[in-house]
């Protein structure tokens, strides 16, 4: 292995990311959808609504299960000490 091996990786991998990325934001119509248009069909519509919804639900229920996690661990340290 030659000393700058990170630097060849990193060169190689940052070479490959930047392909990709190219190809897929240069030619939408390979993806069937865009999320600034809509897709042109049904299916894809639904979808891209039902997983919005899904990332809108998910952050708040996790904040709520945390916090009815922490209020439950309260009441049952309070019920342990006595008061």
């Amino acid at each position: 292995m030659s000393k700058n091996w990170f630097g060849e990786l990193k060169n190689k991998t940052g070479t490959k990311v930047f392909t990709v990325l190219t190809f897929f934001t240069g030619f939408p119509s390979i993806l069937k959808a865009c999320a600034v248009c809509f897709s042109g069909t049904e299916e894809t519509l639904g979808a891209f609504y039902l997983t919005t919804l899904i990332l809108i639900i998910l952050p708040i229920a996790m904040i709520v299960g945390v916090v009815l996690w922490l209020y439950k661990k309260k009441l049952s340290s309070l019920n342990h000490s006595g008061y």
